[in-house]
């Protein structure tokens, strides 16, 4: 986590519930991520596998949907590759 603002806000609030999703939101401006997030990259990146993934979670069902979500995505691109690696003549038909 990085010290923030608004991290600073929250525990000086006393809304330390609110954190975990203030170092999620945080990701893009603030380099800072959960301990999930960093699996969910780690995944991404090949280094561990699915089941590393969701057995080291914080949030295993959490963790779980948004792999399935990422695993659904890389597919549907590659199918877009594939699909635009077809020889097709200039109506649309293949050659």
């Amino acid at each position: 986590m990085v010290k923030n603002a608004r991290i600073e806000n929250l525990i000086l609030q006393g809304r330390d519930s609110e954190i975990p999703d203030a170092i999620k939101e945080g990701k893009e401006s603030y380099k800072s991520q959960t301990f999930d997030q960093a699996l969910l990259d780690m995944y991404a990146k090949g280094y561990i596998s699915f089941e590393e993934a969701i057995n080291n979670a914080s949030v295993p069902n959490d963790l779980k949907m948004q792999l399935d979500f990422y695993d659904a995505e890389v597919k549907k691109r590659e199918s877009i590759k594939e699909d635009s690696k077809e020889d097709k003549d200039i109506l649309g038909l293949k050659l």
